[in-house]
């Protein structure tokens, strides 16, 4: 297994963060929620002389692109709620294109009317989004996509799975709807941090995050 930009294994076998390195990641992650763009991050870097990884001069745009992407430097690195904002950002600017005219439109929402909460509801532990499975029984639920594909290989090892009931009703109480209803939560919420202990963390579209 590749060992990421900022660590280093030991003579032990044990892996071990190299400030520096770590410095240069948390300053990435922070450019980029800051409005930075891949170019102008790896520009930036550039100017100020920081070797890119493998001892290179010169940092790319996909170099830049798989460490905001690397779930591995949470909680070592890089704190969840930054990691998930990143993920949110990248995916925001993903869903902007550029027409014609050089005006600039969003692309068609990341949900859909079947399934308002793909998406939105994210793994408190690894960073991954949450799956929507239906279970023999024809009980819905909703689990860590890395533990759905990974299994015992995957990073997170505690996220709970949560039935499409059960989730629907807590954001239905929050939100003071009598049913759930897709429109305001599509409209209102940015997404859901789903925590090991069950407890979950709401986060709305301007910021604002409940604790439940």
């Amino acid at each position: 297994m590749a060992i990421p930009y900022g660590f280093e294994k030991m003579a032990s076998g044990n892996v071990r963060m190299v400030a520096p390195e770590i410095g240069v990641v948390q300053r990435i992650y922070q450019r980029y929620v800051d409005g930075a763009s891949l170019g102008g991050i790896a520009a930036q870097l550039e100017a100020d002389k920081v070797v890119a990884p493998s001892s290179k001069d010169k940092w790319s745009r996909s170099v830049i692109d798989k460490i905001l992407s690397n779930g591995k430097y949470v909680p070592y690195a890089i704190p969840m709620e930054l990691f998930v904002a990143v993920q949110f950002e990248k995916e925001s600017r993903s869903n902007i294109q550029t027409n014609n005219d050089g005006s600039m439109q969003r692309k068609t929402t990341r949900y859909s009317s079947q399934n308002v909460l793909s998406g939105l509801l994210v793994c408190a532990e690894c960073g991954s989004n949450y799956r929507r499975i239906t279970k023999p029984s024809s009980e819905v639920v909703w689990r860590c996509s890395d533990r759905v594909e990974n299994g015992k290989r995957s990073v997170c090892k505690h996220s709970p799975t949560i039935t499409d009931i059960n989730i629907k009703a807590l954001i239905s109480e929050k939100l003071a709807l009598t049913v759930f209803d897709e429109e305001t939560v599509r409209r209102k919420l940015s997404h859901i941090l789903v925590k090991s202990n069950r407890q979950i963390d709401i986060a709305y579209s301007r910021g604002l995050a409940l604790h439940l």
